[in-house]
């Protein structure tokens, strides 16, 4: 279950962005003073051979803190192989079963999921809203 430390999580959702970190969840906080935090890593994939597209990677990160609350060091930022290999998978599995709209996919009928431009300019499959 996630907590909010009073109004710690969107301070490290935006902390976190510049590593291509998102969907920021503070699990714990830790006795050393760090903070465990779930999140996702966007990864690049090989789905469009035009140009990179990312696909959200679950991981678990260590975050630390100054006293100001400015994020010093994050561990756990790399996904590990296997997590990898599965967004890779559930990517190809999108395209390869017609539900991934957007990019280069926009002749899709009824996609489940679509392509979006983020803030950075990346190309980011993103769940459909219904």
């Amino acid at each position: 279950m996630a907590i909010d430390l009073p109004g710690l999580t969107p301070i490290l959702q935006q902390q976190l962005k510049k590593w291509d970190i998102e969907d920021v969840h503070i699990v714990r906080p830790n006795s050393d003073g760090s903070l465990e935090v779930a999140a996702k890593k966007l990864h690049p994939t090989a789905i469009d051979k035009q140009e990179p597209v990312y696909i959200p990677v679950p991981v678990s990160l260590q975050v630390r803190l100054d006293d100001k609350n400015t994020v010093t060091d994050v561990g756990g930022i790399t996904p590990s192989a296997e997590q990898i290999e599965a967004a890779e998978y559930q990517a190809k599995g999108l395209v390869d079963n017609g539900q991934l709209g957007g990019g280069n996919f926009k002749s899709v009928a009824n996609p489940t999921h679509q392509i979006v431009t983020n803030e950075k300019g990346q190309k980011v499959i993103r769940r459909m809203h219904t």
